[in-house]
């Protein structure tokens, strides 16, 4: 009894700081890989986070806290992507391969799962708002000291971030490439709808920090030099403007001096973008080298490669991450420099979501992976009739996220996490009572 009564004390202590471990758990997953005592990749943060979460899903499953509310089309839908992703192990040649990105299929939906949880308990939701956004202002400030000390950044790591994913920073960094893979677009829609909270309440100081947040996004993306990273912006800018500012144009006081305020920003991004190392982006894109060419051209190989692959298994697929066990690198010298290792990891996936759907998990895989997508859009619409703004925020995040997915890798829980935690958020308010404001 008494073993019973300490046990329950302790659970309930845990459930008291849910959301701060969970908070915790995310933004560990969102910085960057690194060591956490001992040079492993089993000891990094992003290891940490993934305990978190699991632990705090078993807590809500003891205190049987896993109802489900409101429309249930969402779960179902996960529920069969992870069956097409599961039983694509039918075919799976190299079991390794195969639980190596299983994990982040677990990883994703159980983040899924516990984000709605946690969010669907609404006195958490102002807590959660503000988390997001400071967690945006703090990973937008990470990148822009990687791009004003890229020698600090650099020793930091070689010395202590995860040597799997440090090669590829070292590659871009030995290239003139600033990116961390953070995917800091995703906070745009929400230092958007602060802007346009702080220009209603005439609060010039916050207008001020939330336009330099997204003067800083707009430049950091540019002089990555990642034409990914283009795509997200424009995406996230767009949606976040269209419906932020002039979906609530009438709501501003002052419209006329707000307008040639919103003008002068504009300008001045203009300014930035083409400045310097921004004008490379711009080149890349619409003006492209040979090198460039030949990263398009690969994601066009791939799909073939994948196509040929979806044929030899139409149903379910070669097995997850068993792409790159039919894809034959043996013609590339692997020494210890970042720039083979980049190489090597580049072959090994076909770097679009598509591609890899159809190799790897069959019709049964690309079907289930279209319908959960389907359901989500079906749900935004109806979400974003309701006019809330953050869950709208939350909405333009997840899809700014996916986007990247289309023309690059999103196949760790380090690229993709955050999207299942916004599609968990957005569930949650998709209550028949939801009242989140």
């Amino acid at each position: 009894m008494k073993i019973d009564k300490l046990v329950n004390k302790v659970i309930n202590q845990i459930k008291r700081h849910e959301l701060i471990l969970f908070f915790i758990a995310l933004f560990l997953l969102k910085v960057p890989p690194f060591y956490v005592f001992v040079r492993s990749q089993f000891f990094t943060i992003h290891v940490v986070s993934k305990v978190i979460i699991v632990f705090l899903l078993l807590i809500k499953a003891i205190k049987n806290d896993f109802r489900t509310e409101g429309r249930k089309w969402v779960f179902v839908a996960v529920f069969l992507y992870l069956v097409s992703q599961s039983v694509s192990v039918i075919n799976a040649e190299n079991i390794t391969y195969f639980w190596k990105k299983y994990q982040t299929i677990i990883g994703s939906i159980t983040l899924f799962y516990l984000s709605y949880l946690m969010a669907k308990d609404t006195s958490y939701y102002k807590k959660i708002m503000s988390f997001v956004y400071f967690a945006g202002l703090f990973m937008v400030t990470i990148e822009f000291f990687l791009y004003v000390f890229p020698g600090f950044f650099m020793f930091l790591i070689k010395y202590f971030f995860q040597r799997e994913i440090a090669d590829l920073y070292l590659y871009n960094l030995n290239e003139g490439k600033y990116n961390l893979y953070t995917s800091i677009e995703i906070f745009l829609p929400f230092f958007t709808y602060e802007t346009v909270k702080a220009l209603q309440k005439n609060q010039k100081f916050k207008m001020f920090v939330n336009l330099s947040m997204i003067c800083c996004t707009c430049l950091l993306t540019f002089v990555s030099q990642f034409r990914t990273r283009l795509l997200q912006l424009i995406l996230a800018l767009f949606l976040s403007i269209w419906h932020f500012l002039f979906g609530k144009i009438n709501r501003l006081t002052g419209s006329g001096k707000n307008n040639l305020k919103l003008a002068l920003v504009i300008l001045i991004l203009f300014v930035l973008f083409f400045k310097n190392t921004g004008l490379n982006l711009i080149k890349r894109t619409f003006l492209p080298n040979s090198d460039d060419k030949k990263t398009v051209l690969y994601r066009f190989t791939g799909l073939a490669q994948s196509y040929k692959l979806f044929l030899q298994s139409p149903i379910f697929g070669v097995g997850l991450g068993n792409y790159k066990y039919y894809i034959n690198n043996t013609n590339i010298k692997i020494e210890n420099n970042p720039e083979t290792e980049h190489s090597r990891i580049t072959l090994e996936d076909p770097h679009g979501i598509i591609s890899e759907t159809i190799a790897e998990t069959g019709l049964f895989g690309f079907i289930a992976t279209l319908l959960m997508l389907l359901i989500f859009i079906i749900e935004d619409g109806r979400l974003i009739r309701k006019k809330n703004d953050f869950v709208i925020a939350c909405i333009i995040a997840s899809w700014t996220i996916l986007i990247r997915g289309l023309v690059s890798p999103i196949n760790t829980l380090y690229l993709v996490g955050w999207f299942w935690f916004f599609r968990g958020v957005v569930s949650a308010s998709n209550k028949e009572d939801a009242k989140v404001n």
